[in-house]
């Protein structure tokens, strides 16, 4: 983006609009080149601001990102590199005051947005949150398994409130990603007590890792790990599945791994044969609630690809361990990146974490309810209802795309302008 600024620099103006323009460019590359990494794009800075991050709704995390690079960098509108452009300062005031008066006006605007939707519900729809807060170390010691999957039956099971005294008075329980911390297909037990769980209409929706049958994924020895969200009907059966289409680099799988392997670089996750990709987001359909979109881990955190745009779905389900992450802000920037997606999209987006933050969020992005880090319990809640695909959902970058041509324009036609004013002058010097 600096460099961007350096062959088109000018003064006023032209310079933030540049550097605006070549930052957000930049950081949508970030997100989309070699499968994409787009965390922690600075117009997730912007959610601070309920008001202003309503902005998500109309140009996405990357609109934002451009506003906020544009409002911060406007202080240098006012430097003046010679006595000439020093002479225009009027100018360059009277730009930066328009900059964050537009700011503030797209403020007001998100808030009135806000004040305007009260969050609304589906009838007859429960959902349960279960966060265990098994700690990593933990999780995949097999000393373990039996304990960590009796706590995930038991909390599961608990009473409330007066109002909800078990898994009865709910509809859907909902546990975190590879909640299961054995294979699912192969302990028959397991799912025997599963089906004791749950009562008649009432589903399970959990991550758990598997690995295909014979022929299952199409090649018979295909035996490769997924990592998968299953939903599962109160006679223990799994009804439908979603497969993890967005791995993680270096942690689920290994890049040019032939190679790197040589180089004595291993994957952070030592699972043999790594785990195979599904075929991307998909809508699917559930007992006595709206179709979800399934998400696994930061899947969440790749603006335009959580839903199948052929099918809408009602609300997003994103199951999440991280506990990777420890004490760090990993966990808080994730659950971020999470509310963004509701507001682009216009959906629900329900969290099922293993540590934390678990939480429902409202299609404005406003947090429900919620469980913090650190804190093993279950959250009860209705489900949010939708509202209409929001100009986001259904043109995705449009915006971004013509602000950042529109910016780059303007500081070309500005740099023109100014070499060519500086030049005559020097002629007529």
């Amino acid at each position: 983006a600096t460099l961007c600024a350096s062959l088109f620099w000018t003064s006023g103006v032209g310079r933030i609009a540049v550097l605006a323009s070549g930052f957000t460019a930049l950081e949508w590359v970030r997100g989309h080149i070699f499968t994409g990494f787009p965390w922690a794009t600075v117009g997730y800075s912007a959610g601070a601001f309920e008001g202003l991050e309503q902005l998500a709704a109309y140009g996405g995390v990357y609109g934002l990102t451009f506003l906020v690079v544009l409002a911060g960098a406007c202080p240098a509108v006012l430097a003046a590199d010679d006595e000439e452009a020093a002479r225009g300062m009027s100018g360059r005031i009277f730009a930066m005051t328009a900059i964050l008066l537009a700011t503030a006006v797209i403020w007001i605007a998100g808030a009135a947005r806000l004040s305007g939707s009260q969050p609304a519900f589906e009838e007859d729809v429960r959902v349960r949150i279960i966060q265990p807060n098994i700690a990593q170390n933990r999780k995949w010691d097999p000393k373990y398994r039996t304990e960590i999957f009796n706590s995930l039956l038991e909390l599961s099971d608990m009473a409330t409130n007066p109002e909800v005294t078990g898994v009865k008075d709910v509809t859907h329980v909902l546990w975190p990603e590879s909640a299961i911390p054995f294979l699912l297909e192969a302990n028959p037990k397991a799912k025997e007590q599963i089906a004791e769980l749950l009562p008649p209409n009432v589903t399970l929706i959990t991550g758990a890792l598997r690995r295909g049958v014979a022929g299952q994924f199409g090649a018979a020895n295909d035996r490769r790990a997924r990592n998968s969200v299953l939903v599962i009907d109160h006679e223990g059966n799994t009804a439908a599945s979603y497969d993890k289409s967005h791995l993680v680099p270096f942690g689920e799988y290994l890049p040019f791994a032939s190679f790197l392997e040589r180089l004595g670089i291993r994957k952070l996750v030592a699972m043999p044969g790594g785990f195979v990709p599904g075929a991307g987001p998909r809508t699917i359909p559930l007992n006595n609630a709206p179709s979800v979109s399934l998400l696994v881990c930061y899947e969440i955190i790749f603006p335009r690809a959580v839903i199948d745009r052929g099918q809408r779905p009602g609300w997003i389900l994103n199951v999440t361990n991280d506990a990777w992450f420890g004490e760090s802000i990993g966990p808080r920037q994730h659950f971020a990146q999470s509310r963004m997606r509701a507001i682009e999209e216009g959906l629900p987006v329900v969290r099922v974490a293993n540590t934390g933050i678990s939480a429902v969020i409202d299609p404005h992005g406003r947090v429900l309810k919620s469980l913090g880090m650190g804190r093993r319990g279950v959250l009860d809640s209705a489900l949010p209802k939708t509202i209409p695909p929001t100009f986001y959902a259904t043109f995705g970058d449009l915006i971004v795309v013509l602000v950042i041509l529109f910016g780059l324009g303007l500081s070309v036609f500005l740099s023109i302008v100014n070499r060519s004013t500086l030049a005559r002058n020097q002629s007529i010097s």
